[in-house]
């Protein structure tokens, strides 16, 4: 068995593709296709599964493919564009097993002996603005129910971006499109629902429409919303099977798996609620982590370029494989997880804009002066002892309601109700991320064979090894 590396390289986006091979050595892939050995070591692919209780994020990586070129005979490739597969070659295909899958960055020259494709990490796709439709300088109103209708002007707005609201949002400061009517803005397009108006703490009475709402008489203070946000797949996006979807479509990003999203809603259904005010824009990446981090879910790119979505959790009572110390290559690695952020204090029901108290009016309820000053509408902790230490900070969630918010609360005590250990080392044996593992070993109290999740996996392609970290 060996490596082979397919370039699909072009000089331009509508240029036509062409095809190069490499190994480590030259050989016969198939008919007239020859493997050119220029490909050298070290190639890998590497994944770690880390939460915000342990002040880290998830991180998928894929090396540079570094090809030998002392002769110049490479020189061609430089500035070319295009995509990489791996195989393990001989294989089922005629260019063998296909193992991975990545997105060119570029081809630059390292000295004169080497060049490298660098390549994409997947994630990294998604680190594009979250929000491209934009105020134009004018467009006709929608509330003022007058035929013609008028125009609203977005003086100073031009070119910055509509607001957005995805599931139920609470409190969001929504942008006056036209004061004359007392037109406001909350979404870019069709909202699901307008169910409550604030004018300073007092509830309003509204008309809706398309982008938001009109207010029937003029406002006394600051006007905030309860909306639930624009329609995706035919139903809103308050759950992560259609949320995060919206999300990646707005980013132009197709290669995820819609599957692990639907299994999560079925296993959990949580919901959730994220605002974007008007001129303002985070990252397709910063939303889908949020939305995760708010679920203790966690997301990550297979060597194949697909995004995968897991749940974070103990291990499974039955094993999904076993290793022992014949699988364990050079010793292994064991230190704790300290979990420093780990707080048990979930708030629920963000509220995007927050009152002072002295601008709440005298007339609202003494609840919604309570609701309105604070940071979310309630914070659910769990009664369950922990092994742990905790923040008494509150974790600013995008989880709506107060049942989700104390579901995950106690999914957190539970998995953290004994200390938790890593443990790392290089393996004759892969792995993938999520599965649980027996490892029995003769230290570390896995003598008799211990079950911990795959957190972390490393391949070497080249050399056909895996450095893996458990969790447990």
């Amino acid at each position: 068995m060996t490596i082979l590396v397919e370039l699909n390289y072009a000089s331009s986006v509508s240029s036509p593709t062409q095809s190069v091979y490499f190994g480590i050595n030259s050989f016969n892939v198939t008919g007239s296709t020859w493997a050119d050995g220029r490909l050298m070591s070290p190639f890998k692919h590497k994944t770690s599964i880390k939460s915000w209780v342990q002040s880290d994020t998830s991180q998928t990586t894929i090396g540079d493919v570094k090809l030998a070129n002392g002769d110049g005979e490479l020189d061609y490739l430089l500035n070319k564009i295009g995509f990489i597969r791996v195989f393990r070659w001989p294989g089922s295909g005629g260019l063998g097993d296909e193992i991975a899958y990545a997105k060119v960055d570029k081809i630059v020259a390292d000295g004169e002996k080497h060049i490298l494709i660098k390549l994409k990490n997947p994630l990294d796709e998604l680190d594009v603005p979250l929000q491209t439709n934009v105020f134009p300088a004018s467009e006709p109103s929608e509330g003022s129910g007058l035929s013609p209708a008028p125009t609203n002007y977005y003086y100073g707005m031009e070119g910055q971006t509509r607001p957005l609201a995805l599931g139920l949002c609470y409190n969001i400061q929504p942008f006056l499109a036209n004061r004359a009517f007392n037109e406001y803005q909350c979404h870019d397009s069709e909202v699901f629902l307008v169910q409550n108006v604030y004018d300073n703490g007092i509830s309003v009475s509204f008309t809706g429409h398309t982008k938001g709402f009109t207010l029937a008489t003029d406002p006394n203070g600051t006007v905030v919303a309860k909306v639930i946000g624009g329609l995706n797949a035919g139903t809103n996006t308050q759950r992560v099977q259609y949320l995060i979807p919206e999300v990646m479509s707005r980013a132009g990003f197709s290669s995820y798996n819609s599957t692990d999203l639907t299994d999560l809603d079925t296993g959990y259904g949580y919901r959730y609620g994220y605002y974007q005010p008007a001129g303002t824009n985070q990252t397709a990446l910063y939303v889908v982590k949020w939305v995760l981090d708010s679920s203790l879910f966690y997301m990550y790119a297979e060597p194949d370029g697909e995004i995968r979505f897991k749940a974070w959790e103990k291990p499974k009572i039955t094993a999904d494989d076993e290793m022992d110390v014949r699988n364990v290559v050079g010793g292994i690695n064991i230190f704790s997880d300290e979990a420093p952020n780990l707080t048990l204090s979930i708030g629920a029901s963000k509220n995007w804009y927050v009152y002072n108290q002295d601008d709440i009016a005298f007339g609202a309820t003494a609840q919604n002066k309570i609701d309105m000053a604070a940071s979310h509408l309630s914070v659910w902790k769990s009664s369950t002892p922990i092994a742990y230490d905790t923040s008494k900070d509150v974790y600013d969630s995008l989880l709506r309601p107060s049942v989700d918010a104390l579901a995950v609360s106690d999914r957190l005590a539970d998995i953290y109700s004994v200390r938790r250990n890593f443990y790392a080392f290089d393996s004759t044996k892969d792995a993938s991320i999520g599965d649980t593992i027996e490892l029995t070993y003769p230290r570390f109290g896995l003598e008799t064979g211990k079950n911990l999740v795959v957190v972390g996996r490393e391949i070497d392609f080249i050399n056909n090894t895996y450095r893996l970290t458990l969790w447990g």
